[in-house]
């Protein structure tokens, strides 16, 4: 009996052990995947860091190029500063606008400005979404030409995401479009429980 009883009382340590030893790996294993879920939720948790900026500390006006298979762009801009104009000259991309973003025309540029007719005519295919809530407000009546959200000729824009847009164009110009001549096509896309909003107010003698 005593023998008996010694296995039983050493099977019932090594049951607690191995309870013990799973315990800790369940812990183990737990955290990684959670992290992994979070950042999976997170669509801009890719992009790489030379694709974030931050309008309202860069040293001058923002361009982006063609930069083939695009990773993605994330724009946002410190409290309490004057935010850079941003040209998307030519490639294809998606560009998150994060949090609040306030851009004015700024040297006879729109605050932001789709494809070039000033260098090479180039055309560029835009996503434009508007991240985690972003209020962004884009003012172009300061300046003689141009919409606030100008797409040129040959380009395409398309917004989508959640939060507001606003944008105010020039004389003859749109709030989203052109400035006294055709513009790229525009599409806004979004359904009930996740569909930006969006202001557009053109300039004397545009839409």
């Amino acid at each position: 009996n005593i023998i008996i009883e010694r296995t039983t009382m050493m099977q019932k340590k090594k049951l607690k052990l191995l309870l013990a030893s799973l315990a800790a790996s369940t812990i183990l294993f737990s955290v990684p995947l959670s992290v992994a879920a979070t950042s999976a939720d997170d669509p801009t948790s890719s992009i790489p860091q030379e694709n974030r900026y931050d309008v309202g500390t860069i040293d001058k006006a923002l361009t982006i190029q063609d930069c083939g298979t695009c990773k993605g762009h994330l724009i946002t801009q410190s409290p309490g500063t004057t935010a850079k104009t941003i040209k998307i000259s030519e490639g294809t991309h998606t560009i998150y606008l994060d949090g609040t973003i306030s851009i004015n025309g700024q040297d006879n540029a729109p605050p932001i400005e789709i494809g070039s007719v000033t260098t090479g005519n180039t055309k560029a295919n835009v996503t434009l979404r508007l991240y985690n809530n972003a209020n962004v407000t884009l003012d172009n009546r300061a300046i003689s030409n141009g919409a606030g959200l100008h797409v040129n000729n040959g380009s395409t824009l398309t917004i989508a995401g959640s939060g507001s847009l606003t944008a105010y164009g020039a004389k003859g110009g749109a709030g989203i479009g052109g400035h006294s001549e055709v513009s790229g096509n525009i599409s806004i896309i979004g359904d009930p429980d996740n569909c930006p909003s969006i202001f557009a107010q053109g300039g004397e003698g545009a839409a």
